[in-house]
């Protein structure tokens, strides 16, 4: 008995050694394969001081007025490479990536919908970017894009919400609220593993629907320990944010687009599941109200199409956010045409919630 002992202490100090020997091999091999990506995976974009730390900024194409993406949770500047390159053949399209993503320095602590609306705010200005901008909020970008109209309303000319977020989604939809709080344990787990290394060979976002230069490059940025960090920090601050959201007030007549997706949740559980249908339409609800927020709106709907619809389907939103570019034209001709005749100012748009408002533009399922 007492010779079997020693051998499993041994055995216990050798799979110990064993562990940390890897541990500590991968932390090295993350660290020189990030000094590498770094070398090898410059920014596109100029990277600006918002206020002590960078946010990485990608602009292409000339026209008016200028697209700019506000990204959904985990998402940066490069999974939007596809609908930026088609749209910077017809106008100016700026991407770019929230604190900690991509090439961007890691920002506050727990950031908010509100605060990054005033970073963008700043990046845009300091980038000498000029409005009004056509804003495209994907998901939780939705929070972000209506709480920039709300501050900045000036320098919005339409807005396009991709599979936005809604305010009360979490208090009617309980099981997302389940998934949002179980992905912050699955992150916190995932920084550590970063830090060794596994994401180089493990990748959350293979890109395999992205041209193989922004693939490798999107490999490389998501195996950052940076990227997990932000990722649940944008997640804890996700609920407070959502309450931020619920504050802001009707958009008036300004040109609005919302992207929905009749399968939303399928992204994320079994499509035969008994509870994926119901969600589904109590989605598809929630994104009704938000076709409200404007009396001169567009709701367009993909029954194929899932909560990644921007990469599902971009040729959808690639024309969802055409048809915002064309109101915005049209909105703003209206506008210049009543200054020059000199008539009174149109009433404006009552400042209800989202439950007061009434939508006019027309739903179109596809």
């Amino acid at each position: 008995m007492q010779r079997l002992w020693k051998w499993i202490k041994r055995a216990f100090v050798l799979g110990t050694s064993l562990v940390v020997a890897l541990v500590c091999f991968g932390a090295v091999y993350q660290a020189i394969v990030s000094r590498f990506d770094s070398n090898a995976f410059p920014p596109p974009g100029p990277r600006i001081d918002v206020g002590g730390y960078r946010l990485h900024l990608y602009c292409q194409g000339r026209g008016n007025p200028t697209v700019v993406v506000n990204p959904g949770l985990g998402v940066w500047s490069l999974q939007w490479s596809k609908i930026q390159g088609a749209l910077a053949q017809d106008t100016r399209i700026c991407t770019y990536d929230r604190g900690g993503y991509g090439w961007s320095d890691s920002g506050v602590s727990t950031p908010t919908a509100s605060q990054a609306a005033d970073e963008l705010h700043v990046l845009l200005e300091r980038a000498g970017e000029r409005g009004p901008y056509v804003l495209v909020g994907e998901s939780y970008g939705g929070y972000i894009t209506r709480l920039f109209v709300e501050k900045y309303r000036p320098d919005v000319a339409a807005v396009v919400l991709v599979e936005s977020a809604h305010e009360r989604q979490w208090d009617e939809l309980p099981r997302a609220k389940a998934l949002a709080l179980q992905a912050q344990q699955q992150l916190t787990v995932a920084r550590w593993l970063s830090r060794i290394g596994f994401f180089q060979f493990f990748p959350m976002d293979r890109g395999e629907d992205l041209s193989p230069a922004v693939r490798r490059a999107l490999i490389a940025t998501q195996a950052r320990p940076q990227t997990f960090v932000a990722f649940r920090s944008e997640m804890e601050g996700a609920f407070v944010s959502a309450q931020q959201a619920a504050g802001t007030h009707f958009f008036g007549d300004l040109p609005l687009v919302v992207v929905s997706a009749g399968r939303s949740f399928d992204k994320f559980f079994p499509a035969g599941e008994k509870e994926t249908g119901p969600m589904n339409e109590k989605w598809m609800r929630l994104q009704d109200e938000l076709a409200q927020l404007s009396t001169n709106s567009v709701h367009m709907v993909s029954e194929t199409a899932t909560h990644g619809i921007a990469r599902e389907q971009p040729e959808f939103v690639i024309a969802a956010i055409r048809k915002a570019l064309q109101l915005a034209v049209a909105h703003q001709t209206e506008l210049r045409e009543v200054r020059s005749a000199s008539q009174p100012d149109r009433p404006q748009a009552s400042r209800s919630t989202i439950e007061g408002a009434k939508m006019k533009g027309p739903k179109t399922t596809m």
